[in-house]
């Protein structure tokens, strides 16, 4: 068997494929699969499509043997189905419903922090997006809570920031007490930053299939963790593109999906902000294949529905700040800083110490990532499913 037909059986089996012919949609998704490494290019993953016969093929495989990575961090589609049917038993009412809650927090007068909530307008793009993203689930955009609302929140001031940050279990603790009955899961949006544990540095996210709830925290995306200047809404538009992405990969995990280690994936490992920033936005085959099987959508909708989503987003963005620029600066580097950890909590799961946080020099945009390079990632993504479109009609042409 040649190397090309042993890697296109392994995807099968990984994919839970390789026991009876797969719908369409599925058939078109895996040969549109590099099984060969590909070194992608960080920044724009999206942009990266590999030539294969003539024909591009949207999702490159990830080097075998991944550091620190065990055979049991690999999730493949039976385990997963194997562990949701567990958890049906266990949570039978809650994994039947089908509505994802945004629950927003406010940090009013919050010491350190310029920014105390996310504009509507954000939020609003948010909502649409992951409408999109989990096609077939309805999601609402709960009305905005003051984080000190919380009794008894643990919190800490950062050694490095000197900003306050706050405790992930005692506001999940929060949102499973306080979740709608017809809620799925909950997924917290926050403007401050966050951690896990004593031991940790930060945390961009957390989320449990368990308590089917989650908490973002935006405090290390926006200024407001590293200049006393509050982001404007052109400002915080222009980081819709890294928000979609780490909220969306916080709310798979309720969904019981763990990180992916097989192709380069919206469920990759974040080891530090730059890489949440720049990993794709898309669900590989094996990740995709798990959540249409619990949402039952067909792919070719989804992905026009999701393509409509960023063309809209992008010419707000466009609107609101005609003179962005499509270049990415060069003052945004990858700093040090002492005991710092992972900075994407998956449940269950103990991270070895990372010392990479991607910051900003001093400038407008400090503590986040360009605008300019936020807007070409979603122009990008558009061309993506784009030609993902036209390959799927061409497919089903054929």
């Amino acid at each position: 068997m040649s190397e090309k037909s042993r890697g296109r059986a392994r995807l099968e089996r990984v994919a839970g494929c390789d026991k009876r012919r797969p719908p369409p949609d599925l058939t078109w998704l895996f040969s549109q699969v590099s099984t060969s490494v590909v070194d992608t290019h960080r920044l724009f993953p999206e942009s990266n499509l590999q030539e294969n016969g003539g024909n591009s093929t949207l999702f490159q495989a990830l080097p075998a043997g991944t550091e620190g990575v065990s055979l049991l961090d690999q999730q493949t589609y039976r385990q997963w189905k194997s562990f949701m049917g567990q958890q049906k038993l266990s949570h039978p009412r809650r994994l039947r419903r089908s509505t994802i809650i945004l629950q927003p927090f406010t940090a009013p007068s919050l010491p350190g922090y310029s920014l105390s909530e996310v504009a509507p307008v954000v939020l609003q793009h948010l909502q649409r997006f992951c409408t999109a993203f989990f096609s077939g689930m309805s999601v609402e955009l709960a009305p905005s809570l003051n984080l000190r609302s919380i009794a008894s929140l643990t919190s800490r001031v950062h050694t490095s920031t000197n900003r306050t940050q706050y405790l992930v279990g005692d506001i999940l603790a929060y949102l499973q007490r306080h979740r709608p009955s017809h809620a799925q899961c909950v997924m917290g949006v926050a403007t401050v930053d966050l951690y896990p544990s004593p031991e940790w540095n930060f945390v961009l996210g957390h989320a449990s299939l368990t308590s089917g709830c989650g908490i973002f925290g935006f405090g290390r995306y926006f200024s407001s963790q590293f200049s006393s200047t509050a982001p404007t809404v052109e400002h915080q538009l222009g980081q819709l593109w890294v928000l979609a992405r780490v909220v969306t990969h916080e709310l798979c995990h309720t969904l019981g999906m763990k990180h992916c280690y097989y192709f380069h994936c919206a469920m990759n490992e974040s080891t530090s902000i730059e890489e949440a920033a720049t990993q794709p936005l898309f669900l590989c085959p094996v990740c995709l294949r798990k959540l249409k099987k619990w949402l039952r959508f067909d792919i070719f909708e989804r992905y026009s529905q999701m393509r409509e989503v960023l063309e809209e987003t992008v010419e707000v963005i466009k609107d609101v700040s005609p003179q962005v620029s499509l270049s990415v600066p060069g003052n945004y580097h990858t700093s040090q800083e002492p005991g710092d950890h992972h900075c994407d909590a998956e449940e269950g799961k103990v991270h070895p110490p990372s010392e990479s946080v991607f910051v900003g020099t001093h400038g407008p945009n400090n503590g986040s990532l360009p605008q300019g390079f936020q807007l070409q990632r979603l122009q990008a993504a558009c061309q993506w499913l784009h030609t993902a479109r036209e390959s799927a009609h061409n497919f089903c042409q054929s």
